[in-house]
């Protein structure tokens, strides 16, 4: 319970902004992505952060979006 109370404390909340919006607008219509992961995806993009994901599937197909897979 401490772990996750930790990793809790360590996160950050991100706001859906009107620019996470509308890049994920555009990925849903480029890429067709689920929700969930445009939004993930969008909020990677625009706040110019590394998306670290095991998805090999639908972010692959995002080439603006910077992906590391740990796993590979």
């Amino acid at each position: 319970m401490a772990v996750l109370k930790s990793f809790i404390s360590d996160s950050i909340v991100f706001e859906l902004e009107n620019n996470v919006k509308a890049q994920t607008v555009e990925i849903r219509k480029s890429f067709n992505l689920k929700l969930p992961d445009a939004i993930i995806a969008a909020t990677a993009i625009t706040s110019k952060l590394i998306l670290i994901s095991n998805d090999r599937d639908g972010f692959n197909k995002i080439p603006s979006l910077k992906l590391f897979n740990p796993f590979k």
